[in-house]
């Protein structure tokens, strides 16, 4: 069984008055543990399928399967508590809260999962550790650019999602740490 299934998605947005297809017909399979890279030109439609993936966004037509779950057919509630348990995201845009420390944002969406503060504090201080920021745990996100990027990654694995960083090597100026 796959982990992640689509079939005949379409997904359209008004633009300009007229409907664009960013999705036709697209069909993808993805084996757990698989690693996957979707690749295209601006605007070609790679961040919106991903959010019709991960239940960000709803196709027009077609399913979409990820762990045996049927994200098309469940109501709106179900998929926003779905994504908080199982889905990862780490987004193009840093999306970091200024008003709280590295470890602070790496514990937030554990704390909205139910975590409690002691789980959550653990596993955000192990996670920034394993990229080499256990130095930087109080400090708020006014780093340097590849940290900004690292940050966010962490935060998206912070509640232990199923899809997640699993095969993932972040890369920055030159510094490896395999994830």
């Amino acid at each position: 069984m796959s982990f992640i299934t689509a079939a005949g998605i379409v997904k359209s947005y008004a633009d300009a008055g007229k409907m664009l297809t960013v999705l036709r017909d697209l069909d993808i399979e993805v084996q757990a543990g698989e690693m996957v890279a979707i690749v295209g030109a601006s605007g070609a439609g790679k961040s919106t399928l991903l959010h019709v993936l991960g239940g960000l966004d709803r196709a027009e037509q077609g399913t979409v399967e990820v762990n045996g779950a049927n994200l098309t057919t469940l109501p709106d509630a179900e998929v926003v508590a779905f994504r908080n348990r199982h889905v990862g995201f780490v987004f193009q845009f840093h999306h970091l809260l200024r008003d709280f420390t590295a470890v602070e944002n790496v514990m937030l969406p554990q704390r909205i999962a139910g975590a409690t503060e002691a789980v959550a504090r653990a596993r955000a201080e192990a996670l920034l550790a394993s990229v080499g920021l256990s130095e930087r745990l109080l400090h708020r996100p006014l780093w340097r650019h590849c940290r900004r990027r690292t940050l966010p990654a962490w935060r998206g694995s912070a509640p232990r999602p199923a899809v997640d960083r699993q095969s993932w090597q972040i890369r920055c100026q030159g510094h490896h740490k395999p994830g």
